[in-house]
């Protein structure tokens, strides 16, 4: 494709699915899958459905990378390199949601006949609203992290560009403290026959994200096109 990221983008791709794949594959071939998210010890597991799970969330990962590079291929190839600049990106992008949206919709697949018991089920399922929140705060975050540079058209590994994505940083990790935090939160709340609902800390933090994601795009502003505008 006439640039390096052609040959490098589509590497690093392949390299992250494998490095997926490694993982999954040896939770499988020893039936310890206490690395994976959201696992519980305390709950009962169907086993030979947990394995079936993890595998079809491994074979759709593969699938998906596979496909953003067959389509970065076929899209890149004949663009011109004005254009080419928004494509990789938008294959970035597409790429992380794809996996993402590969991993949910093998969970909500498999989880009625993951858990036999309904108590159990109920509770493995009192996080689904904070996950969905912070589903969506954290597209919000990378879309703003890759999109700023290319909207503003900020040179890579310029100071513009560390200022930039350097808040996001701090953004991603007020995100996941969110996550981890309520998680914790809902899953109390199921023990005790509640309902999740949301707190002080969990407005201050989502408050956090939301400031870092304003001043990263107040920085992409500053140094659009290479330089500071005001």
């Amino acid at each position: 494709m006439d640039k390096p990221a052609g040959v490098w983008l589509p590497a690093i791709l392949l390299l992250c699915d494998g490095s997926v794949y490694l993982p999954l594959e040896a939770m499988v071939r020893s039936g310890d899958f206490t690395l994976l998210a959201g696992f519980d010890r305390r709950l009962h597991y169907h086993r030979p459905t947990l394995i079936r799970m993890v595998q079809m969330i491994d074979l759709t990962i593969q699938l998906n990378g596979l496909a953003w590079v067959l389509i970065g291929f076929l899209l890149c190839l004949p663009m011109p390199a004005e254009t080419r600049q928004w494509g990789f990106p938008v294959l970035l992008i597409g790429y992380i949601l794809g996996m993402l949206a590969s991993i949910f919709m093998v969970n909500f697949k498999y989880s009625a006949s993951l858990l036999p018991d309904e108590g159990e089920r109920r509770r493995s399922q009192a996080s689904l609203l904070v996950l969905a929140i912070w589903g969506v705060v954290f597209c919000i975050q990378l879309g703003l992290c890759i999109g700023l540079m290319v909207v503003y058209r900020i040179p890579n590994n310029t100071p513009g560009a560390l200022v930039q994505m350097g808040w996001g940083m701090p953004g991603m990790i007020l995100s996941f403290a969110l996550l981890f935090r309520e998680m914790h939160r809902a899953d109390k709340a199921a023990q005790a026959g509640e309902h999740w609902r949301p707190g002080r800390a969990f407005w201050l933090l989502l408050a956090g994200c939301i400031f870092c994601a304003a001043v990263q795009w107040g920085a992409a502003v500053a140094y659009a096109d290479g330089g500071i505008l005001r």
